[in-house]
């Protein structure tokens, strides 16, 4: 399974959809409370963030999410439809599905189709900088679950894919050469890292038992889904389905 066939997932899963940062001014309580308690580091959160799609920050990941031809496109597209919603929270993580009767499902799909442009063209200059070795990019990118988690860490940005890299290869340094094992340790290393990077290990392990052949036994998930509803943004972009239950 390719990087671009793995891309949905996190798109549809993970990142979902629409924000913009005038929706906290007008409302700001609305992001402010998780499970009815009030979380100052999700506030800042949303405060801080850029405008939103499909968890690319125009503000946060730019120039990489904004200078080029598939960026260029799936800006004009984001203004077209979404200009006069900057400020109407109910059109907070929407997922330009054809829900709201002025923007088409036509229109989602061409966004999803140039957002997976742009975070694989990240994912490839970020391979690039940090997986050199070929035989760390070997392992990763010939293990679906792997390059799962990778191709999320290019959404989360340059600092934690380089950790991350790190992590698979120091584990191979080691001796350890069953990707399934290094899965384990990185899906560990993800869950206990703490800054605003880490976000969704239990949903990307739910992705990989769900459809990609079962999660390796070492990287059982914790269960606790609740508590990642506790934790900051991605490096380009908020999470919609980390902070908002559908």
């Amino acid at each position: 399974m390719t990087a671009a066939q793995l891309v949905p997932y996190i798109q549809n899963l993970i990142e979902g959809g629409y924000y913009h940062p005038d929706m906290y001014k007008v409302n700001p309580r609305l992001f402010s409370y998780v499970n009815g308690q009030y979380n100052e580091k999700v506030a800042q959160a949303y405060a801080n963030s850029g405008e939103t799609m499909f968890g690319l920050d125009r503000k946060a990941g730019a120039p990489l999410t904004t200078q080029g031809a598939a960026q260029e496109a799936f800006w004009q597209l984001v203004d077209q439809y979404y200009t006069k919603h900057h400020a109407d929270t109910s059109y907070w993580c929407d997922m330009a599905n054809g829900k709201k009767a002025d923007i088409p499902a036509s229109v989602g799909q061409q966004l999803r189709q140039y957002g997976s442009e742009i975070i694989l063209s990240i994912l490839a200059t970020y391979t690039n900088t940090y997986l050199k070795d070929t035989t760390v990019k070997n392992t990763i990118y010939n293990y679906p679950p792997l390059l799962l988690q990778f191709l999320y860490a290019a959404w989360n940005g340059p600092v934690f894919f380089g950790k991350l890299a790190n992590v698979v290869k120091n584990a191979i340094a080691s001796g350890t050469t069953d990707p399934a094992r290094i899965y384990a340790l990185v899906s560990d290393y993800r869950r206990k890292y703490s800054s605003q990077f880490a976000i969704g290990a239990d949903k990307l392990d739910s992705i990989v038992a769900k459809h990609l052949g079962g999660l390796p036994t070492k990287a059982a998930s914790s269960g606790n889904g609740a508590k990642w509803l506790l934790i900051l943004l991605a490096a380009v972009g908020v999470g919609c389905f980390i902070f908002k239950k559908k």
